[in-house]
C-alpha cells in the first residue's frame, strides 16, 4: 500500500473514509490523496461575467467548479493534518465523478482507494448504481468502502 486516493463530497461518510484513509496511511507509511469530484453544473451569468471583466485565467465553468471544491478540500485536508499527516496532495475534478475518480486512479498509479459507501434510493441505485460500487468495479486497485 503505497498510494491511498480518498474521495470526498463532505458528507459525514466521506469524513469517516478520510479517517479510515489516514489510519491506513500512517500504518503503512502510505501517500494520501484527496479527491473532490464537482459534477458539471450550469454556471451562473455573474460568474462568467466575472470571469471575463477580471480577466481570470480559466473557463467560467473550472472557475465555478473550483470554488465549489474549494472548501470541501480544505476541510478534508484539515482532517488529514490533524493525524499529524504531511504526506498528501489534493485534487478538484470535474465531470462524472466514477468516471474521473477511476481515470485519476489509473494515471497516478493508485493502488488503494477509500470511500464513503453512501446508498442511494432503491430506484435510483437499480437504475444506475452507487459512484462507490462504480468505483470499486472499475479498475485495478483494492477498493474500500466505509460505512
Amino acid at each position: 500500500m503505497n498510494k491511498i486516493l480518498v474521495a470526498t463530497d463532505g458528507s459525514v461518510q466521506a469524513q469517516k473514509a478520510i479517517d479510515f484513509a489516514c489510519d491506513l496511511a500512517w500504518k503503512y507509511d502510505a501517500e494520501v490523496y484527496i479527491a473532490h469530484v464537482a459534477f458539471k453544473t450550469k454556471v451562473p451569468e455573474y460568474v462568467v461575467e466575472f470571469v471575463k471583466t477580471e480577466r481570470v485565467e480559466g473557463s467560467p465553468e473550472r472557475v465555478y467548479m473550483d470554488a465549489l471544491g474549494k472548501d470541501i478540500i480544505e476541510r478534508a485536508e484539515d482532517q488529514v493534518r490533524g493525524w499529524g499527516l504531511k504526506n498528501f496532495r489534493s485534487v478538484i475534478m470535474q465531470g462524472e465523478p466514477s468516471e474521473e475518480i477511476i481515470r485519476f486512479a489509473k494515471d497516478n498509479e493508485i493502488d488503494t482507494i477509500v470511500m464513503g459507501n453512501r446508498g442511494l434510493g432503491g430506484v435510483q441505485r437499480l437504475l444506475q448504481g452507487s459512484v462507490s460500487q462504480k468505483v470499486c468495479s472499475g479498475g485495478n486497485y483494492t477498493c474500500l468502502r466505509v460505512k
